[in-house]
């Protein structure tokens, strides 16, 4: 009884090595592959990310936190993101943003923003992991581009701090002419 356990231990790790031996074979053409198709997926866009840290995490209904984001000259146009990276200790479901758009030419837009950060039963949307989540959601409106864009971001909730709330960003997508 021994023996049969013995040979059918040994079939068992002959076959697992021969399909590591062809995982590792394949694996170099996998990764020339991957890094070949990287180009093409990029297009004719390019981004723009910033991020500003919240002090402590409390962030006070008066702080406006200021982006200048250096655009393209050659970009006609752009989407423009908010992003939150934001704690456990956030104690509301959404986050109402006033975010204010101005471009070098003198243009300025102001729009309100409800960005829903957790479901009804209190799971948070977007990445994270332990205590720690990002959310972004996209601007209704698409932004002109000229040399510069400044954007400024601050909560519009009906408390004077919140806390919870670690870092801020905007993420500008522009598509070229």
């Amino acid at each position: 009884m021994s023996r049969h356990l013995i040979s059918r231990v040994t079939a068992t790790l002959g076959r697992s090595n021969f399909v590591s031996g062809i995982l590792s074979s394949l694996m170099p053409a996998v990764m020339l592959l991957t890094v070949m198709t990287l180009p093409s997926c990029s297009g004719s866009d390019t981004d723009a990310t910033s991020f500003r840290t919240i002090p402590r995490g409390l962030w006070a209904y008066g702080d406006t936190l200021n982006f200048v984001i250096p655009t393209s000259p050659d970009a006609a146009s752009g989407t423009l993101e908010v992003a939150l990276r934001h704690t456990n200790d956030y104690p509301y479901s959404n986050l109402w943003l006033e975010v204010t758009t101005a471009v070098s030419s003198g243009a300025v837009h102001t729009d309100t923003v409800n960005v829903e950060l957790c479901d009804a039963f209190g799971r948070w949307y977007g990445n994270g992991f332990g205590d720690s989540f990002q959310m972004s959601a996209s601007l209704p409106m698409s932004v002109v581009t000229d040399s510069v864009l400044s954007v400024g971001v601050r909560h519009i909730m009906r408390v004077d701090t919140l806390r919870g709330i670690d870092q801020v960003g905007v993420r500008l997508t522009q598509q070229h002419k």
